[in-house]
């Protein structure tokens, strides 16, 4: 076969999937309008917009599989917003996502027998298959096995994620469009985060304070998040050339710290104390020396 002949047939068949997706969008949006003008539930209205892009997930997983990766670490701190339905209802998208992710990994590291083979010598995959065998015994024991059964998903998932990342992330490529998909997935939260701050809507009544959530359900897995991605960006920031970049990686981290305060979760200031402190002592005593300036003002400043 000639190059111009295969390259046809490449155009042929993206355009197949262009069409495609184009058709299964223009459905989804059809039977969303058919359900909001039949004044049905949030759950019928959300479900086919959910479907159509599981679908498209699980065709870019086929044909990219790292930017289906980065897709997913880019959206998943937004899921918890746009859950439908009780927590027995199945409505649950961040629960669908992880399915088609551990799916898709799993097909992934099968087809690639070599990267099977060193994600189980991996010092980070036994630890994890065995913390994620624990929580499948658990769940029969447990007296709510659905909502059990969700909770081990999004856990494996973290341990999926952990091995595929640590096969995928062999070149200076993929590794710069993961960071960028992990810091891009921080924009909505954030700016959720401080919305609810200005006008009181969608925060936690707690203690007295009033608690930041952005796009999670809680304070709590907010913070955590937030932590993650200010060590990740102190870490990163020497390493980056250009100004822009530098520019816009100290702006997020700026908006990250007051709403990891506003949070009100003490254990996640004390681990993104320590992260900082540990990534300063390694890249830059100076910095060390501003990390520990930083956190005396904050202990000084927040009740």
């Amino acid at each position: 076969m000639s190059i111009s002949e295969r390259d046809r047939l490449v155009v042929s068949g993206t355009s197949r999937f262009a069409w495609g997706g184009i058709l299964v969008a223009v459905a989804a949006s059809i039977l969303s309008g058919i359900a909001l003008a039949s004044g049905a539930s949030r759950t019928d209205v959300v479900l086919p917009i959910a479907a159509a892009g599981v679908l498209a997930l699980g065709v870019l997983a086929v044909s990219r599989f790292a930017l289906f990766v980065a897709i997913v670490l880019m959206i998943r701190p937004l899921l918890d917003a746009v859950k439908v339905g009780s927590e027995t209802s199945g409505a649950d998208p961040s629960a669908a996502i992880s399915l088609l992710f551990v799916l898709a990994a799993g097909f992934w590291l099968l087809a690639h027998p070599g990267h099977l083979a060193g994600s189980l010598d991996s010092p980070l995959a036994r630890p994890m298959i065995a913390f994620v065998a624990a929580g499948a015994i658990s769940v029969a024991a447990s007296e709510a096995p659905f909502t059990s059964a969700i909770e081990l998903m999004r856990i494996a998932t973290v341990a999926v994620i952990l091995v595929v990342l640590d096969r995928l992330l062999q070149d200076r490529r993929r590794i710069k469009l993961v960071l960028l998909a992990v810091f891009a997935s921080a924009l909505l939260p954030v700016l959720i985060g401080f919305y609810q701050q200005l006008t009181g809507g969608g925060v936690v009544l707690a203690g007295g304070f009033s608690r930041v959530r952005g796009t999670f359900l809680h304070p709590n897995p907010f913070a955590s998040y937030l932590t993650m991605v200010l060590i990740l960006g102190a870490a990163v920031y020497p390493h980056l050339q250009r100004r822009v970049h530098r520019l816009g990686l100290v702006a997020l981290l700026a908006a990250c710290a007051p709403l990891l305060i506003l949070t009100y979760t003490r254990g996640a200031w004390i681990a993104a104390g320590v992260g900082l402190l540990a990534v300063g002592l390694i890249q830059s005593r100076r910095l060390a020396g501003a990390l520990v300036v930083a956190i005396v003002v904050v202990m000084l400043a927040v009740p």
